[in-house]
């Protein structure tokens, strides 16, 4: 059984992927097999799973460089998860409530909390960038 490569060459199997196929098609990857282990032939065939959903040529170049081992990617669920985190503390750098977070996200006052209390250092950097350059993300509290 081969192993699963998680990190080779100081990048991360998702880079190496992005690197092989491109953006659109790692995110397809993630999406269709995000969170779980799978195998990606060295030679897939016209038939291959990873061939249809990618093309011939794609396949290939992913086979080529990381064809004969077992990999994971992250599933988007996580990927949506960690940007929902990352706007709530933006929102919170410039200044949004509370009650704007409850009003904007599906998230318990206790999740909140939890958020806040593990995200205390980035939501202080962005702070500071804002200070820098004057309201950089000041779009996000209007929700768009």
């Amino acid at each position: 059984m081969p192993e699963t490569a998680y990190v080779e060459d100081d990048l991360s199997v998702v880079e190496r992927v992005n690197q092989a196929v491109g953006f659109n098609a790692t995110n397809e990857l993630c999406a269709r097999f995000g969170g779980r282990t799978f195998y990606v032939p060295a030679n897939p065939s016209d038939k291959h799973i990873i061939t249809i959903l990618l093309g011939k040529q794609k396949a290939m170049r992913l086979g080529e460089l990381i064809g004969g081992q077992s990999i994971e990617l992250p599933a988007l669920r996580e990927v949506r998860k960690i940007k929902e985190e990352d706007r709530i503390c933006r929102l919170y750098a410039i200044g949004a409530t509370d009650r704007e977070i409850f009003d904007t996200f599906d998230i318990s006052k206790s999740q909140l909390d939890r958020l806040k209390k593990r995200n205390k250092s980035l939501i202080e950097a962005y702070i500071i960038i804002i200070d820098k350059n004057c309201g950089l993300f000041s779009s996000l509290k209007g929700g768009k």
